[in-house]
């Protein structure tokens, strides 16, 4: 979530992205099928459902003066490394 004074700033661009979506590798597998090659490229060993939210925001009353937030969810376990390989 981000938070932001809906009075004073307005929402000029936002996107979720979802990392398990993320390609972590290049290229294809061609000893696997078309939804292997993609766990393959993705590294879906294990969902984790982590996101990073980026929002762009505009003064209402400057609509010259904006910036970029961005944030994230992790799931972590420390018995896991999996999150440090992506």
């Amino acid at each position: 979530m981000i938070a932001f004074n809906k009075d004073i700033f307005e929402v000029v661009a936002h996107q979720t992205i979802y990392y398990d979506e993320e390609d972590v590798r290049q290229g294809n597998d061609t000893s696997l099928d078309d939804d292997a090659s993609s766990r393959w490229r993705r590294g879906t060993s294990r969902i984790t459902k982590n996101i990073g939210l980026i929002v762009g925001l505009r003064r209402k009353d400057h609509a010259d003066n904006g910036f970029t937030i961005a944030t994230t969810h992790l799931f972590w376990h420390p018995a896991y490394v999996y999150e440090r390989c992506k």
